[in-house]
C-alpha cells in the first residue's frame, strides 16, 4: 500500500549453521537494503518475531549471539540515515532486549479483532466460495459465530473457514453449504488456540508510559 520495496526477514531468513553466520548474513541483509534505498523510494525492513532476533541480553546468551545483537542496534540506529525503514512484529514484548526496544521511535499494540472485525473476516472469507454464500448472509448464524471466535487471531478465524469449506466438500452425502454447526465442531476442537488477552498486557516498568507493542493479530 506503500507503494515501497519490502524486504520481510525472520530468523529463518538469516540464520546459519555456522558461528559468526548470522552475524555476516545480517550485514548482508541491511547492505543490500541499503544499496536499493533512496531517499525518494525509503525500503521497509519488517522483521517478525523480532524476540526470536533480538532476545534480552543476559548470561545466557553465547558471544556470538551478543555480536549479532550489536549489529542490530547499530546498523537499526544508522537505518533512518540510509533510507531504511524499519518495522517489528512480536507477540513476546518482554523478552525483546531494551536496548534494542528503545530504537524503535513507535510502539503500536495491534489488538485482537474485535466483534465488528471478525464479522468482515466471517463474512468476506465465507464468499470466497459459492457454498458458504448462504452463511453469510445469515446474520442470526454469523452473530453466533462472532461470539464463538471471542479471543481468537485473524489467522485462526482464516483456519476456521478453510476446516469448514473441507468438511462441507468432502460431505458423504456430496458437496453442499457450510453451516453454523460446522463451525461449532471446528472451533471446539481448536479451543487451544483461544488466547487470554491478560497473558500479553505488559505492567510499566520504571513508571514508564511506553506502550507495548502488542501480538501479532494478522498472519
Amino acid at each position: 500500500e506503500a507503494g515501497l520495496p519490502l524486504l520481510l526477514l525472520s530468523r529463518d531468513s538469516f540464520g546459519s549453521i555456522y558461528k559468526d553466520g548470522n552475524v555476516q548474513n545480517l550485514g548482508a541483509i541491511f547492505d543490500y537494503a541499503e544499496s536499493v534505498a533512496t531517499e525518494e523510494k525509503p525500503v521497509i525492513l519488517f522483521i517478525d518475531d523480532i524476540d526470536t532476533v533480538a532476545p534480552s541480553r543476559d548470561d545466557r546468551l553465547e558471544t556470538y549471539d551478543k555480536a549479532e545483537l550489536g549489529v542490530w542496534l547499530e546498523r537499526i540506529d544508522n537505518a533512518p540515515a540510509n533510507n531504511i525503514i524499519v518495522f517489528a512484529a512480536t507477540n513476546e514484548y518482554k523478552n525483546i532486549d531494551k536496548a534494542f526496544i528503545s530504537r524503535l521511535r513507535n510502539q503500536k499494540e495491534i489488538k485482537l479483532p474485535d466483534d465488528i472485525s471478525r464479522r468482515a473476516i466471517l463474512e468476506m472469507k465465507l464468499k470466497e466460495s459459492d457454498h458458504g454464500l448462504k452463511l453469510s448472509n445469515d446474520k442470526e448464524a454469523i452473530d453466533k459465530i462472532v461470539k464463538l471466535t471471542k479471543n481468537f487471531n485473524i489467522r485462526a478465524i482464516e483456519d476456521f473457514v478453510a476446516e469448514v469449506r473441507k468438511i462441507a466438500f468432502y460431505d458423504k452425502n456430496g458437496i453442499r453449504d457450510m453451516t453454523l454447526e460446522d463451525f461449532e465442531s471446528v472451533i471446539k476442537k481448536n479451543e487451544n488456540k483461544r488466547i487470554d488477552p491478560e497473558k500479553y498486557v505488559v505492567k510499566p516498568e520504571n513508571n514508564s508510559d511506553r506502550k507495548p507493542v502488542g501480538f501479532n493479530a494478522t498472519a
